[in-house]
């Protein structure tokens, strides 16, 4: 977008958050931007003192202001700096109001995405083809929690093209009341899968299947579902998009799909596509290997689709990077000089996400070992038990030649694979233990939920080399589909 645009006056914001203005003599920044974390507040921020009060707001309105905040919103008059303050009553309503307000000016293209598995690799591969189709604004990273989004949608531009939004759920409801404020124009869906089950009492799929769809129910009287017809909900996905969407756009392998995969390649660090759209042949290289990230990328073109955006941005792909610990990949030089290949997917985990990259760990060849290290998955609540032991078959099919399992949950399933290796309760004795045997020519893929520290065991590997880069594995798949 264009360069730090003037959002706001201290006089807009106090308008908007019906607050009180409290100015200095001087009003020396203007304001271009939103920041409810003072960790993250950039110069020319409005920082807003949500979740904060008293002492703990003074602390963070100095910290804020320390970053180049210009202007503060709070509801403890003890603030005092030499900037704007605008007094509220409460700082949550304020920066929500900021939000809707940013929101109600905006005219281009709100994308909002969602689902069990995916979602922040697949607003990342959307947001990279908008913005060579214009200018465009997005969640930052995996920052999909409320203030977060809050952020981005307070600090919209009306002139920007587009904005992308991740939305997600720690309770039930949380998708719909997110999804309400972003008001978008096409919503996404990823997947339906079993990711944070346990945070519902009864621990049914069906649930997470209400909840994802539940972002359907955002869309305004012209809105687009964009899905993924290879889902084993799509009947169900479809038919609530159709309640509420004027059109329903299609992603898989299937005849009828609206975006068909065709067929593809994968490559040394490439994964080359084609693809049907309504009939139109279209060819592109994605930057990174792996199937998810094709799958994925049908629901990309399906976004340029809708939006009547040129299918010439999928070729942009080709320079496309996954946000980090995310099927990472890294070249890593041993005490010998040999070369090791680290593949980090250390961030977040599923059963399904573990799946498919087990997908891409079986096909994999041209290495001295595979070792396969993966972590318990958190959030499973009742069922986690059975959903780690519904891996095991997985696991055995994947090739590994040793396999690491770290946490009670993964060491059922080392247990059961019979797989060569061994199981470790915590994250540090797994490092310890792949520092000491691990070698030049192995791939060490890491796999587990954040909650279970598997990057101590990425930063310990990395730390044994010599030196790290991106790594260039030789090897291809090639695949026809249908």
């Amino acid at each position: 977008m264009l360069s730090n645009p003037v959002l706001y006056s201290p006089e807009d914001i106090a308008r908007i958050t019906e607050g009180r203005l409290r100015l200095p003599p001087v009003v020396r920044h203007p304001i271009t931007g939103v920041s409810s974390a003072p960790g993250t507040t950039r110069n020319g921020d409005v920082y807003v003192t949500v979740d904060a009060f008293r002492g703990i707001a003074v602390r963070r309105a100095r910290m804020a202001v320390a970053r180049g905040a210009a202007c503060i919103v709070t509801s403890t008059p003890a603030v005092s700096v030499d900037l704007p303050v605008v007094l509220v009553r409460d700082p949550n309503k304020a920066h929500e109001a900021l939000a809707r307000h940013a929101r109600s000016q905006f005219q281009g293209t709100a994308v909002a995405i969602t689902g069990s598995v995916g979602k922040t690799s697949t607003k990342d591969l959307i947001t990279h083809v908008l913005r060579h189709c214009g200018t465009v604004q997005a969640t930052f990273l995996n920052q999909n929690i409320g203030r977060f989004l809050r952020d981005v949608l307070a600090e919209l531009w009306s002139r920007t093209d587009a904005a992308v939004f991740e939305v997600s759920m720690t309770k039930p409801g949380d998708i719909l009341a997110k999804a309400s404020l972003v008001k978008p124009d096409i919503a996404v869906v990823t997947s339906i899968d079993t990711s944070h089950i346990g945070n519902h009492e009864d621990g049914a799929v069906e649930w997470i299947l209400e909840e994802k769809a539940s972002i359907f129910e955002s869309l305004g009287p012209q809105g687009i579902a964009v899905i993924p017809d290879e889902d084993p909900f799509f009947p169900e996905l479809k038919a609530k998009a159709e309640a509420r969407a004027v059109r329903v756009v299609s992603c898989g392998t299937n005849d009828e799909s609206d975006i068909r995969l065709l067929s593809y390649q994968m490559h040394p660090g490439e994964s080359h596509v084609e693809i049907s759209v309504a009939g139109e042949i279209v060819t592109y290289v994605i930057g990174q290997p792996g199937y998810h990230h094709i799958r994925n990328s049908l629901l990309c073109a399906g976004v340029l689709h809708a939006s009547g955006r040129d299918l010439a941005a999928m070729r942009s792909l080709s320079r496309f990077s996954p946000t980090g610990r995310r099927m990472e990949r890294h070249a890593l030089t041993m005490a010998d000089g040999g070369a090791l290949e680290l593949l980090d997917d250390s961030y977040n985990a599923s059963p399904a996400s573990i799946r498919m990259m087990l997908r891409y760990f079986s096909t994999r060849s041209a290495v001295k070992r595979k070792i396969l290290v993966l972590g318990d998955i958190r959030e499973l609540g009742s069922r986690a038990d059975d959903l780690h032991r519904s891996l095991m078959e997985d696991v055995r099919s994947s090739a590994a030649d040793l396999f690491i399992a770290v946490g009670p949950h993964m060491k059922t399933v080392f247990d059961q694979a019979g797989l060569p290796g061994t199981s470790f309760d915590h994250a540090d004795e797994a490092a310890s233990h792949l520092v000491e045997i691990a070698a030049a020519g192995d791939l060490v893929s890491v796999k587990a939920s954040h909650g279970t520290e598997l990057n101590k065991v990425v930063n310990a590997l990395r730390r044994s080399a010599k030196k790290v880069s991106n790594a260039e594995p030789s090897w291809s798949v090639d695949q026809k589909v249908g």
